[in-house]
């Protein structure tokens, strides 16, 4: 498979604590990766750093082959890369079309346009049929699709998701896991996938990286890392505060 996303030898630190400490790996064209570890590990963090929020200490960031280390988020959207966030951060007094509209401009200045490109997403993640609903109105899932649809209307070939899956019921989670797969084998998107619900990750991921106090402990297929001795034992040893 081809590599779309290349991480190299990241490091990051705040203050005297390190957060990461040289995270390599690659994420491949068209597949799905999931990045897993206990509280604190540094999952957000080098989402953060993939996107631009954060600039590294050391090491490189590859997308399509091109460094894009420290370019900030909005450049590192056009390119390619899309998120949503562990907080969702949707615009809670707009209703749910001006939320994805928002993402849908960020490609293009033509509102029309972007309109469209704002209802087709909405029909994917099933709001459709919301769309002048105010968000604060939504349930946590219908919040959570509204960022997702957002984060499509980017059209991105890559798309990170920050836990997801977060807060949700066990039916919620059996419905987005179909959607996210539809996502990537209908639209051709690649996902990495940060996650505390492990059924998802397991269920979805054609590989999964292990974090653990900033490094990388464990990389492998779902049925590799769940029987690694390391990453059990980053898992029984507790989960840690952020």
């Amino acid at each position: 498979m081809v590599e779309i996303l290349r991480v190299k030898g990241i490091s990051k630190r705040f203050g005297g604590i390190v957060a990461l400490k040289q995270v390599s790996f690659t994420v491949e064209q068209g597949s799905i990766t999931g990045l897993i570890g206990p509280n604190g590990a540094g999952k957000t963090t080098l989402f953060n750093i993939i996107n631009g929020y954060l600039k590294p200490d050391e090491g490189k960031v590859f997308f399509e082959n091109e460094d894009i280390t420290g370019l900030p988020p909005h450049t590192i959207c056009r390119r390619g890369i899309g998120r949503t966030f562990q907080k969702n951060r949707v615009f809670n007094n707009l209703t749910v079309l001006d939320n994805v509209l928002i993402g849908a401009l960020l490609r293009t200045s033509n509102v029309n346009e972007a309109k469209l490109r704002a209802l087709e997403c909405l029909k994917i993640v099933g709001l459709y049929n919301k769309k002048d609903e105010v968000v604060k109105t939504l349930s946590i899932l219908d919040r959570k699709m509204v960022e997702l649809a957002r984060a499509l209307s980017t059209k991105p070939k890559l798309l990170l998701l920050d836990e997801i899956a977060a807060g949700l019921t066990e039916a919620e989670v059996a419905w987005l896991l179909k959607l996210l797969k539809k996502i990537n084998s209908e639209l051709g998107i690649t996902l990495f996938i940060v996650e505390h619900v492990l059924k998802l990750v397991m269920n979805i991921s054609d590989k999964v990286i292990v974090l653990d106090h900033g490094e990388k402990i464990a990389e492998g297929t779902p049925e590799e890392v769940a029987s690694n001795k390391r990453v059990i034992e980053a898992y029984i040893g507790g989960e840690r505060g952020a």
